[in-house]
């Protein structure tokens, strides 16, 4: 006899005799309940017998009234149930119904199909090998014209990819975003371990009133170009724009002299109204600067916007700065601790990222 069988052996024995310890136990309990005990003390009575297989207080008084109703069965009466064993039928119930509505939960199908929690959690992951998951945030919902576009671009520069093997190395990307002098930290980021008795700490909702600051900043594969911060009260027009055009240039000429000198820097920034104004066209075309093309609401192909802006936000989020000269010297500290190696892998990270464009066909891609 193999071990395994032993042991399913043993499980069956032990499984009939806690079904008839169960049963003595509810002839016990008849008899205490013809001879007028309390429920209490036929607990206490069963449990000095049976010990921890005794049943539970609950179930005691279940059957004292049960008894004391003309109850003269002390068999268990069997139950329906929910149904445990997966069929096509129920999978072709459960498939219908998420066709109808693919955010139903778990308990909510077992509900309608008459099946265990289990058995529907099994259906789903098994069976029809559905996971679910959140709809994923996008910047914008696109338009074929815009996907069209978006791949037309993306293809284009790969093709100049192909004729200048250097090209990520020459591009001046940048952009300008806000940042706050208090950014809550997430829900999820300030979860915390406490014991049942202690209180949850509080965690405040964003408040627009605070001091806010708009960084404009632009870097390649070697760092940091250009950043300057926009004074508060002034919004980025085209004055300002072409005034940022112009302190870039000097910047170029004073951080990157060979680029400068040979003039093979390509810009690539988005298409901002601000951006696209004929005070900035003209004196970029003045200045002969090649700007490259860049598809609208493409924050996934902006390195500035997938990269450089969400790694500083992160670590002000959930820091309190009191003015903003030390909001200033905390974005400069967080900018200046970030190693070349990693400006020249994200600038790299853009042909892979134009690919993947062309390969959605516009879509947005995870």
């Amino acid at each position: 006899m193999s071990q395994r069988f032993r042991c399913v052996h043993c499980l069956v024995i032990l499984l009939v005799i806690m079904q008839a310890s169960r049963y003595y136990q509810r002839v016990q309990i008849q008899f205490m309940t013809q001879l007028g005990m309390r429920g209490s003390a036929m607990h206490r009575f069963l449990l000095r017998v049976h010990g921890n297989s005794a049943l539970s207080q609950g179930t005691v008084y279940c059957w004292m009234h049960n008894f004391r109703n003309g109850r003269g069965d002390c068999c268990d009466t069997l139950r329906s149930g929910c149904l445990t064993k997966l069929t096509p039928q129920t999978l072709g119930q459960i498939r219908l119904l998420l066709n109808g509505d693919c955010t139903l939960t778990v308990q909510r199908l077992s509900t309608l199909t008459n099946l265990g929690f289990g058995t529907v959690q099994k259906a789903l992951r098994k069976c029809l090998d559905l996971k679910k998951q959140p709809a994923r945030w996008v910047p914008h919902d696109l338009t074929n014209v815009q996907k069209q576009r978006r791949v037309n671009i993306c293809d284009q520069l790969l093709r100049m990819r192909t004729r200048n093997r250097d090209l990520t190395n020459q591009i001046i990307t940048g952009d300008e975003s806000w940042m706050l002098s208090y950014d809550p930290a997430t829900k999820q980021s300030t979860a915390s371990w406490l014991r049942k008795s202690q209180q949850r700490p509080a965690k405040p909702r964003v408040n627009l009133r605070v001091v806010r600051l708009m960084l404009v900043c632009f870097f390649d594969a070697h760092g940091i170009v250009h950043r300057e911060f926009i004074p508060q009260g002034l919004g980025v027009g085209a004055n300002v724009y072409l005034g940022i055009m112009q302190h870039l240039r000097r910047s170029i000429c004073r951080r990157r002299p060979q680029m400068w000198l040979n003039n093979q820097c390509f810009l690539q920034h988005n298409r901002a109204p601000a951006h696209r104004a004929n005070l900035v066209i003209q004196y970029l075309c003045c200045n002969h600067t090649q700007v490259l093309p860049h598809p609208a609401y493409s924050l996934d192909v902006a390195p500035a916007d997938y990269w450089l802006f969400a790694r500083i936000k992160k670590h002000l989020k959930g820091r309190r700065f009191q003015d903003v000269n030390e909001l200033c010297t905390q974005i400069d500290t967080v900018m200046n601790n970030i190693a070349p190696v990693e400006f020249q892998h994200t600038m790299s990270s853009l042909i892979p990222r134009w690919r993947k464009v062309f390969a959605a066909a516009g879509e947005y891609f995870e």
